[in-house]
């Protein structure tokens, strides 16, 4: 009988532990990452995708921190250390993240962007995940050069740009095209070219025109694209100008405001001058006697 008793406490024990075991892997929220390119090469961009699955049978909402290594760039952010809203997820339910990331170099053969979640007030989280991004030379050899120079009119930003097709195989359509802050004016076109064959080479050169009034930094970017026999490729580059408060901005302001002030006073001026040529009906029938 006693043996009988300690079976079924042996049974109920383990049961227990079963069912504690099971409400631990289920009280929990599993990641997934994945990069949509399987390499990519200096200034290519890519997406991190990371599908968040809610292994629980309650609502879940919660931020994704997400750290990278030197050699990989966040778009979005000009941080190594970025925070994703996730949520609210339903029970045994899955949400996709989307990050845009690029290649910074080629130093190394691999970038490593570190996801952790169930952050706390002092900043502490759980590890959620390690992606990891293959980076390699590739042979489409991409050379700009942008600089910023002061002309009669103002300043201009000039970027100029080549590439050689050092595949054997045929690139196709390519394309060039600059992104600009609001108020700044692109006078180039985007450069598009159908095809561009093994060892070829094409160039090209854009104008873009700032506004007078920009200040601070001011990021232009360098976009381009072409397909070959992998499929898409998306690159940008960066380049950050800075604006200050010139001297002949502050003439220019200056002579602005006299001239304004001038036309004032001289339309006032003709004002009082109609409203003393004015005659009532007694004045008018002295000067008739």
């Amino acid at each position: 009988m006693k043996n009988t008793n300690r079976k079924n406490i042996s049974y109920v024990l383990v049961a227990l532990f079963l069912i504690l075991c099971i409400s631990m892997v289920n009280a929990n929220v599993l990641f997934g990452p994945s990069i949509d390119k399987e390499s990519i090469t200096k200034n290519e961009v890519a997406f991190l995708e990371v599908t968040i699955y809610n292994d629980n049978n309650f609502e879940v909402t919660d931020y994704l921190r997400l750290e990278s290594t030197d050699n990989i760039k966040f778009l979005e952010s000009d941080e190594k250390i970025i925070l994703q809203e996730f949520g609210p997820i339903k029970p045994y339910e899955k949400e996709v993240l989307k990050i845009r990331i690029k290649a910074k170099d080629t130093k190394e053969v691999e970038g490593l962007i570190y996801g952790y979640y169930n952050l706390d007030q002092e900043g502490e989280a759980q590890y959620a995940f390690v992606g990891r991004v293959k980076i390699e030379e590739k042979p489409i050899f991409i050379e700009s050069e942008t600089k910023k120079n002061t002309t009669s009119t103002g300043e201009v930003i000039t970027t100029s740009v080549k590439m050689v097709n050092y595949t054997k195989e045929p690139l196709y359509n390519v394309a060039f095209e600059m992104k600009v802050p609001n108020g700044f004016e692109v006078k180039t076109p985007p450069l598009f070219f159908e095809k561009i064959e093994a060892e070829e080479t094409v160039t090209g050169t854009f104008e873009v025109y700032p506004p007078i009034e920009a200040l601070g930094t001011q990021k232009i970017i360098l976009s381009y694209g072409y397909f070959d026999i992998n499929g898409p490729h998306y690159f940008e580059e960066e380049y950050d100008f800075d604006f200050a408060q010139t001297d002949s901005k502050l003439l220019l302001g200056i002579v602005g405001i006299i001239i304004l002030a001038a036309a004032i006073f001289l339309y006032m001026g003709s004002k009082k001058d109609n409203k003393s040529g004015l005659k009532g009906t007694k004045e008018k029938g002295e000067e008739e006697k």
